[in-house]
């Protein structure tokens, strides 16, 4: 690796706008003497399904930060890469692509080099820093934070895997893919599918066009709605808690611990209806709701398609 290169900079005052942030309590306008170290690295970088081998050379630089300060990227086009490592924020890219850092206040910004349209991008920062990320054309993989996070692209795939903060995450024309999270997540798309496996806590997911995949799922609240599309969950609602999934073109498919306490209420205008758990009540007929229990009752499960086939199978 060559020398370090390190630059002190101060006393750049910026005036930024983020209509509608979720982070507007951070703002200010005074930048803060850093230290940013520049270095040459050899190395592609690999995140979940993402691999930029055209990262070599790669640029990097360094910016100490502090409980408190929020990354924020509004503008940045191509492929950007969050992930959890260390107590300082390093960006890596290629020299002629990589953005420069920001700060207002507390708000560290990415802000595109003139001239550069598109950039492939790796930031790694603390896991306790929040993060909001919003673009027209940006794919975006993130792992192992533990802050809030809020993702807004126009076109793109997002892909999230390992958090444990509140999530919110959505794509105009694009694929969500979700692995072994915590907390609240909130998950859409217009055009595209969303899959998520291994989510504990509060999940929410909508697509217009596109297949839901729910697994390994345990929550006290979820729902997931499609239009144009297939709903497949697998899992389970603790407490009293509620599920609901419906599919306007598309089958819904639910499987369920043979031991589940639950009232469930189904119902679909052009398809069948079958299950694997014992089912006391009058018979299903096609566009009124059937509504029975499942044990003694607990959790409440409401399953609807208009156009499509609906299951519950035991697991």
């Amino acid at each position: 690796m060559r020398p370090l290169l390190v630059f002190a900079l101060a006393g750049i005052g910026l005036a930024l706008s983020f209509a509608g942030a979720p982070f507007d309590h951070v703002r200010g306008s005074t930048w803060l003497a850093q230290e940013v170290t520049t270095a040459w690295g050899d190395s592609g970088v690999w995140a979940g399904d993402l691999e930029l081998d055209e990262l070599r050379p790669r640029l990097d630089t360094v910016l100490y930060v502090e409980p408190g300060d929020v990354f924020v990227s509004e503008t940045l086009r191509g492929t950007l890469i969050v992930r959890a490592r260390g107590d300082e924020m390093r960006l890596s890219g290629d020299p002629d692509e990589i953005p420069v850092l920001v700060r207002e206040g507390r708000r560290v910004q990415l802000q595109p080099r003139r001239g550069a349209r598109d950039a492939d991008v790796v930031v790694e920062l603390p896991s306790w820093m929040p993060v909001s990320i919003r673009s027209r054309d940006l794919d975006v993989s993130m792992t192992r934070n533990e802050a809030e996070i809020r993702i807004e692209v126009l076109s793109g795939d997002i892909r999230i895997d390992g958090v444990s903060g509140a999530v919110e995450a959505r794509t105009v024309n694009g694929e969500v893919e979700v692995r072994g999270t915590e907390g609240d997540l909130e998950l859409s798309t217009a055009d595209g599918d969303v899959r998520v496996v291994g989510h504990r806590g509060l999940l929410r997911v909508e697509s217009t066009d596109g297949d839901l995949t729910l697994r390994d799922i345990e929550g006290r609240d979820v729902a997931a709605s499609t239009l144009d599309g297939d709903v497949e969950f697998e899992g389970a609602v603790t407490g009293n808690g509620s599920l609901e999934l419906s599919a306007h073109d598309g089958d819904v498919m639910v499987g369920l611990p043979a031991a589940v306490q639950a009232d469930v209420e189904v119902s679909t205008f052009h398809g069948e209806f079958t299950s694997d758990f014992r089912v006391q009540a009058a018979g299903f007929r096609a566009g009124e709701p059937l509504r029975f229990q499942i044990g003694d009752g607990g959790a409440r499960i409401r399953l609807r398609s208009f156009d499509g086939d609906i299951s519950i199978h035991s697991r």
